[in-house]
C-alpha cells in the first residue's frame, strides 16, 4: 500500500511495522489519521518513535478509532482518566507480565490499544505482539475445529506504541 502522508516500514513480513514523517502533535488533516489506520489494520500493529505527544493529542488519535474510555483497575491521569498511568518498580514480576489481550473481559472491548512507554528499564520491559492471523492459511483440520467453536473474545485487537522519553504530566 502506498501512503502519500506517511512513512510505513514492516517489522515483520507478518506483523508490525513503524510509521515516521508525522509529528502526532501537529496532524492537520484528516487524510494523514485515515493513513495511520490502514496501516495499524494491515500490520496489526504500529510504532511512533521519539513522539513527545500531549494528553489532548493522545487522546485526539484515540478518539479516530471509536470512543475513549476509562479503565476500572489503572490509575489514571487527573485531567484525562481515559490515559491509564500503568508503572513498575522493583524486581518482582508486575501483573501485566503475561499473554494477555486487553479488556476482553468487556462486553463490548475497544478495538484499539494505545501504549506510550516512556521510562525502559536496562532489562525486560519489553511487550510482545502476536498475530492470530499469521497461521493462515489454516488446515482443513484447524479451520473444521475453529468452526465448532465459539469464541467469547475477539482476536482483532490492534495496537499502537510510542517509544519516547518524557512522562505525560500528571
Amino acid at each position: 500500500m502506498a501512503f502519500r502522508h506517511i512513512e510505513v516500514t514492516r517489522s515483520t513480513p507478518t506483523i508490525g511495522a513503524t510509521i515516521t514523517g508525522v509529528d502526532l502533535n501537529n496532524i492537520r488533516s484528516e487524510d494523514v489519521y485515515e493513513e495511520i489506520r490502514q496501516a495499524l489494520w494491515t500490520c496489526g500493529v504500529v510504532f511512533f518513535r521519539d513522539q513527545q505527544i500531549t494528553p489532548e493529542n493522545y487522546l485526539k488519535l484515540g478518539s479516530k478509532f471509536g470512543e475513549m474510555e476509562q479503565h476500572e483497575f489503572f490509575p489514571h491521569l487527573p485531567a484525562h482518566p481515559q490515559i491509564q498511568l500503568i508503572s513498575h518498580e522493583g524486581t518482582d514480576n508486575p501483573e501485566t507480565d503475561r499473554w494477555h489481550t486487553d479488556v476482553t473481559f468487556r462486553k463490548r472491548p475497544n478495538m484499539v490499544s494505545i501504549l506510550r512507554i516512556t521510562d525502559l528499564p536496562p532489562h525486560g520491559g519489553d511487550t510482545m505482539w502476536a498475530s492470530t492471523a499469521a497461521g493462515q492459511p489454516m488446515t482443513p483440520w484447524v479451520l473444521a475445529c475453529r468452526r465448532s467453536l465459539r469464541a467469547c473474545k475477539p482476536s482483532t485487537i490492534c495496537h499502537f506504541t510510542f517509544a519516547g522519553s518524557t512522562r505525560f504530566s500528571a
